[in-house]
């Protein structure tokens, strides 16, 4: 399943963004090492805003002792290979609650603990 993101870019926060500062594991402007620091455990995820690409989103996880790293692109919908969501928070409650994966080429990521900020 590849996450790929679609939509309108001229608000930093976007509509994926919207939902998203009152979730505990979103922590906002945190750079990777800070992110793979939090990271200890397999299942532990997070999400934070792109220092390199304002507007984005990444989801990092932590998945067979690796650090895994996730682009989310706001650009209005986030899009799966079977579903689509009308929110970042929306794709994490989902494969949070099912225990589903999230999946790309490289890497597939397990939502099991959140890691609150």
């Amino acid at each position: 399943m590849n996450v790929i993101v679609t939509g309108a870019r001229d608000d930093p926060n976007g509509i994926l963004g919207l939902d998203l500062w009152d979730k505990p594991w979103f922590h906002g402007e945190l750079n990777r090492a800070g992110a793979e620091y939090l990271l200890q455990k397999d299942g532990d995820f997070l999400v934070r805003t792109s220092a390199n690409s304002p507007g984005q989103f990444i989801l990092d996880g932590m998945e067979q002792g690796k650090h895994r790293h996730i682009l989310l692109i706001n650009d209005g919908v986030v899009r799966t290979v079977s579903n689509v969501f009308p929110s970042v928070s929306a794709l994490i409650n989902y494969h949070y609650s099912t225990g589903l994966p999230i999946s790309t080429q490289e890497s597939t990521v397990y939502l099991s603990n959140p890691i609150s900020k």
